[in-house]
């Protein structure tokens, strides 16, 4: 996911002290930690409003800010850091479903316009950068490929971004929450044709039972969804022989915001990693691309 709150609001909040200035490594260790301070004494209600924006704008900023191996070693092993990026994470994580479920219902409820949801541009660029990397693997996908999406949520412009660049994809978004799957199937709604191409269905990702995970030439996982390593080895027992799968990653600072992908445990839950990408600038997270094995299975 990459809806991470990343452009600047028109005004902070004036109870918000300064922001620190992050120029070197433990420079940055204190802003991320001022902003781990601030977020949890805000953490009842995290809504998106100016106070919240202000700060998720300011943590992005210093995570995804060109560094140096060292410095992002040095920040990230610093002992202000270590123990605060795990409850950093969540509140990351829970800010995220936060903006999305508040913008999907309005969307979905034709109270807001598509295009008012504030990082839509994020998600276009996510899905190059997947797009890109699928199709720079040894077997890239067909043009008229079947995707599945664990754990779409509520706002599904990952879904949504992927098909407008894909136009003979087929896509089916799953997720545990009849309420997201609700919102998601309004959202796709409103844009317009887009929707034709895409189903919703509620269904846990981790041990699907109304989807065949073995029907899909792509499956994709998202960010936020949990218990990683048990989904990844449901995908290689059950999934094609040869089929894609999608997964989201982070590198340097930006594992502050979201856990780096262990390519090792990938081949060790029965995949095979054929691509990884890296991004620059706004996008926060990195791809993985990974094979289901094309002999036995695990």
């Amino acid at each position: 996911m990459t809806s991470i709150p990343t452009s600047r609001p028109a005004a902070g909040p004036a109870s918000l002290a300064a922001a620190p200035a992050p120029v070197r490594p433990g420079a940055a260790a204190h802003a991320i930690a001022w902003c781990y301070e601030n977020l949890t004494a805000l953490s009842s209600d995290l809504t998106p409003r100016p106070a919240i924006n202000t700060l998720f704008h300011f943590l992005v900023s210093v995570c995804t800010a060109p560094g140096s191996p060292r410095h992002t070693s040095d920040t990230l092993t610093h002992p202000t850091i270590a123990p605060i990026i795990a409850p950093l994470r969540r509140l990351c994580s829970a800010a995220e479903s936060a903006l999305e479920s508040h913008h999907a219902y309005r969307i979905a409820g034709r109270l807001d316009p598509p295009e008012s949801f504030p990082y839509t541009s994020n998600y276009a660029l996510l899905a190059r950068l997947e797009l890109h990397t699928l199709l720079g693997t040894p077997h890239p996908p067909p043009q008229d490929a079947r995707v599945l999406f664990l754990g779409c949520g509520p706002m599904p412009l990952s879904v949504l971004s992927l098909a407008a660049i894909a136009p003979g994809w087929r896509f089916t978004g799953v997720d545990i929450c009849p309420r997201a799957i609700d919102l998601a199937r309004g959202v796709a709604t409103v844009h317009g044709a887009l929707a034709e191409r895409c189903e919703w269905i509620v269904d846990d990702a981790e041990e699907p039972t109304e989807v065949d995970v073995g029907a899909f030439d792509i499956v994709f996982v998202a960010g936020l969804v949990e218990a990683k390593e048990r989904v990844f080895k449901m995908v290689a027992a059950r999934g094609r022989r040869g089929a894609a799968v999608v997964l989201r990653s982070a590198r340097g600072l930006r594992e502050v915001l979201y856990p780096a992908v262990d390519e090792e445990m990938v081949w060790q839950m029965g995949l095979e990693v054929v691509g990884v990408a890296h991004p620059e600038g706004e996008v926060v997270n990195s791809v993985l691309v990974a094979r289901v094995p094309s002999g036995s299975r695990m």
